[in-house]
Formats: structure tokens, C-alpha cells, sequence
């Protein structure tokens, strides 16, 4: 374990958007001149604009990071401590990375299940309280990265910095790598021991049967086309699911109609686990399969630089971080007469409906006042409206305005629902108005609306509307996951410590470290 001290003397934190559906604070470890410090000069790359290696792992990392801020939603923001170790390699294989939670938890307030531990994160915004023990460091997730892919190891490949997505055929995308281990840390692994098949394994001395984990509530091994849970089996009936290739399957009820969209990679309609023979302890009931088609990046190597899939935020979804998957979509358009009328559309590109929506309003210069009062609440500079129930390929408009401004307003919009979001790029918008706009007479303006749809609306907007405006319209939003085939170079994920200690903290949570 770190010590506080050496934490505080050789890092950093840095805290992300301040408006996001969740926060993130990022503590680098790193010494100076080394890992997330490297001081060594590179050329920016793929709109990474730093001009050193620990400046470009830095902005690749925090942008890794963007995506899961404004896909899942929690009240305590998630700590993530990460930092570079020489961990060698060979010309053709290497560790990449490896990451996962600091803490599980189990027993704690609200926990839905008894004698089950869940990730820290993940307890957290279950609990609405942090429940890190500050005595032995706050941190929910741990990454690790290998600096030897930009040295001796994997001979000419090397880290992609960039933000594009575009490396080369033999490099090795950051990004893609760092949001692999990010859903690890989330809660994204099984702590099943495939070796042994205790449900709680932890190495030598600790292992036990008594608690399970959340992750493997949802793992089943199909027997005569029924699916067995796991965690239900005998320890040694589990160790021989643990080398069943092919049987394994993930059955949460969120993950099973978003695994109907696979070309490949099911049983019974369920996604494959990676079940390996022999068993991979640190890989085996912790990845998704590589028959999965579309490629997802959740596999246990590297394939290439991929967006987050949908069948893996589904599984997330079912461990408890959203009550379903979807895509809410907002654009902001501005009447272009210098009165501050703006309106937000609001769309549902999901096949269900999404309950609890909200409209997260903000502005760094003047005030937002919505253009009707009821179910919105006004602190500062920030409104939150509460727009209710959407549904499957519903549109909604809602009218703002922006006063008190001076020169130049940025106005960002923001979706919360309790959803984990398919398309984390949609729900947020951002729009400006100038105090030197061109003024108009009237108080309403008529606009051809670009939607992302391919549509047009044409339509009046004043500022005397009472309700937010359901649209007729409709639209669809698809994930875009790219499909590439390139080194399969094993992901590691780190396995919650060597040692275990269970201790009773003042917050009467029971701990698991």
C-alpha cells in the first residue's frame, strides 16, 4: 500500500467538468521526469496538442475519461489514482495495462443484496455516501499502465496519444486501452477464482465462500440450454464452469435484448463470457468473449481501437450503475436576435421510455430563467428542470432564456437520467449568444432547426410557453463501433491487492481490501 505522504509529495489532482453526470477526480503517482511526468518531447498527434509524453498520457487519459463522466450517473465522484511501472514484455506480447477497484464493499446502507460485495464506486452512488476509508487512501480505482510498450517491449509498437481513434495498423491506441481497464475499475470483473472456484478469491489465506461479488451474480453456465448461476454452483462445479468454453454466459435481463444486436459470440440468446482452458486467473469470467461480433472492448486483447460497445455498458447496467441503457440526445439553438431566447430540443433515441429525465442548465456569464417556472430549481448560474417521462423516439422542446449577460455567454446543456448512456457525446450541448447580436423587434422567432436526424423542423418559439413541448418528429441515434482486427496482446486486470483485510469501519460498512 502507498503511503499518504509519498501520494501527496509526487502527485497531482486534477478534477474534470464540473457539470458532469458524474465526477471524476485523477491522482497521478508518477515522480517527475517519469510515467504521467515523462518530460521527453514529442510533436502533437491526433488532436492531442501536448508537447511532451507525460503531457499527451495525461490529456489522452482525461479524455478517456470524458466518455464515462456523462455515461453513468452517481452523487460521489469516483477517485482514480494511476500511474505508469516497468513491467516488461517481449517483441510480441505484452501487458498493456491492468486496473481494478481499490475497495469492495458489501453489507453497507441500501446495498440490494446481502453478502455481496461491490465495487467501491459502485456502492457509493448505491449508498449516496463515500464510503472510502480515508485511513488507508480514498482511491475507488487503480490503473496501471505499462511504460515499456514506448521502450523495449513489442519492438516498434507503441502507445497512440492521439484523440482520433486513427493509429497505426502496428501502434497501440491509449485511449482504447485506458477505457478497457476504466470499466474494469467500475466494476467490470469477476472475483470468482477460476483456479480454485471460491466465489471471494483473493490469493492464499483468504480466499472464501461466504460472499460472492456483484459482477458474478450475472455469470451462468447454459446446462441443457438453461442457464446455472454461478454463484448458486458447489466451489467445484464453478471451478469446471471456469474452463467451460463456450457455456458461460453473462444473463442479466438489461444486457439480453442489447445481445439479440450481435452477429456472433451467444448462447441461448446470452452474451459469452471468456471462459478460457486452462484457466487465466486475472483474465478467465472477466471479459466478454472474443466470438462477440461487433468486436467488444471489453475482450481480453487488444484488437484495435474501438468506441465503448453497447453490450458491455448493458452489463454495467446490470450490475446496478443504470436502470437501463438508452440515448438521450440535446442540441441548443440560439434566436439569433440577441434577446437570449434560446430552446433546447430533447430527444429519446432509445426503444423504451426513459423515466426521471432532466435538463441540467448552466451558464458562465448572466442568468438562465426558464421560460415557465414549474418543476425547475435555480441555484446561481445553474438551472435544473425537471422534464419527466420520455418516450421511445420522443422529441421535446423547452424555452430559456439567458439575462444579466455582457459580451460573450457560453450556455452548456446537460441530460441526467438513471440510465447508463449508449452515446455519451449527445447529452451534453453547448451553445453562445453575444451581447452585440444583431436585436429584432419581436418577441418570437421562426428558425429552419437542423436535428440530428437528417430532419428539419420549422417552427415559433416565444417565451410564454407553460410546459416543455412534446414533438411529433421522431429520431434514432446509432453507436458507432469501429471493426478492426490488428495484435492481440493480452489486457491484464488487476486483481484487488495480494492481501485482503475485512474490517468494520465507523461507517458500519463491512470492507474488503
Amino acid at each position: 500500500m502507498k503511503k499518504a505522504s509519498l501520494i501527496v509529495l509526487l502527485s497531482a489532482l486534477f478534477p474534470l467538468a464540473a457539470f458532469a453526470q458524474v465526477d471524476f477526480i485523477i491522482e497521478y503517482e508518477d515522480a517527475q521526469g517519469y510515467g504521467f511526468y515523462d518530460t521527453t518531447p514529442v510533436s502533437p498527434i491526433g488532436g492531442n496538442t501536448g508537447t511532451t509524453f507525460g503531457e499527451q498520457r495525461r490529456i489522452a487519459f482525461e479524455k478517456a475519461i470524458e466518455t464515462y463522466e456523462h455515461s453513468f450517473t452517481s452523487n460521489i465522484p469516483i477517485h482514480v489514482q494511476a500511474h505508469f511501472a516497468n513491467n516488461g514484455g517481449t517483441t510480441y506480447s505484452a501487458v498493456l495495462a491492468s486496473a481494478g477497484p481499490e475497495w469492495f464493499l458489501f453489507n453497507f446502507r441500501n446495498a440490494p443484496l446481502q453478502n455481496i460485495a461491490y465495487p467501491s464506486a459502485l456502492a457509493n452512488k448505491i449508498s449516496g455516501l463515500d464510503l472510502s476509508d480515508s485511513s488507508q487512501g480514498i482511491a475507488d480505482i487503480d490503473v496501471e499502465i505499462n511504460v515499456d510498450v514506448d521502450g523495449a517491449a513489442l519492438g516498434s509498437s507503441s502507445f497512440y496519444y492521439g484523440l482520433d481513434g486513427q493509429s497505426d495498423y502496428y501502434d497501440l491506441d491509449f485511449m482504447t486501452v485506458i477505457s478497457h481497464e476504466l470499466m474494469h475499475g467500475l466494476g467490470f470483473l469477476s472475483v470468482i477464482d477460476p483456479t480454485t472456484g471460491h466465489k471471494f478469491g483473493c490469493g492464499s489465506g483468504c480466499s472464501r465462500n461466504d460472499i460472492g461479488d456483484v459482477f458474478s451474480t450475472q455469470l451462468a453456465r447454459v446446462v441443457d440450454n438453461t442457464p446455472i448461476p454461478l454463484l448458486s454452483m458447489s466451489q467445484s462445479d464453478r471451478r469446471a464452469a471456469a474452463t467451460a468454453t463456450g457455456e458461460v454466459v453473462w444473463a442479466g435481463s438489461i444486457a439480453e435484448p442489447v445481445a439479440q444486436t450481435l452477429f456472433n459470440g451467444t448462447n441461448q440468446g446470452y452474451p459469452l463470457i471468456y471462459t478460457p482452458s486452462p484457466a487465466e486467473y486475472g483474465s478467465s469470467l472477466s471479459h466478454t468473449a472474443f466470438e462477440i461480433n461487433p468486436t467488444a472492448i471489453m475482450q481480453p486483447a487488444y484488437s484495435g481501437a474501438l468506441e465503448t460497445s453497447a453490450i458491455n455498458l448493458a452489463m454495467l447496467a446490470d450490475i446496478g450503475w443504470g436502470a437501463q441503457v438508452a440515448d438521450l440526445e440535446v442540441h441548443l439553438f440560439e434566436s439569433n436576435d440577441g434577446s437570449g431566447l434560446f430552446t433546447a430540443i430533447v430527444s429519446n433515441n432509445s426503444s423504451s421510455t426513459i423515466n426521471q429525465v432532466t435538463l441540467d442548465l448552466s451558464t458562465n456569464n448572466g442568468n438562465i430563467v426558464p421560460a415557465t417556472s414549474s418543476n425547475c430549481s435555480v441555484s446561481g448560474t445553474r438551472t435544473t428542470c425537471t422534464l419527466g417521462s420520455l418516450g421511445s423516439e420522443q422529441l421535446m422542446s423547452f424555452d430559456f432564456n439567458v439575462t444579466g449577460y455582457s459580451g460573450l455567454a457560453e450556455i452548456s446543456a446537460t441530460l441526467d437520467a438513471d440510465i447508463v448512456e449508449l452515446n455519451a457525446n449527445n447529452n451534453i450541448a453547448v451553445g453562445y449568444v453575444s451581447a452585440s447580436s444583431e436585436s429584432s423587434s419581436g418577441t418570437s422567432d421562426t428558425s429552419e432547426r437542423s436535428l440530428n436526424t437528417g430532419q428539419s423542423e420549422s417552427s415559433t418559439s416565444t417565451t410564454q410557453t407553460s410546459e416543455p413541448r412534446v414533438i411529433t418528429e421522431s429520431g434514432g441515434g446509432s453507436l458507432n463501433i469501429a471493426f478492426l482486427v490488428a495484435l492481440l496482446l493480452m489486457l491484464g486486470v488487476k486483481q484487488h491487492k495480494a492481501a485482503y483485510a475485512l474490517a468494520l469501519s465507523r461507517n458500519s460498512k463491512n470492507l474488503i481490501k
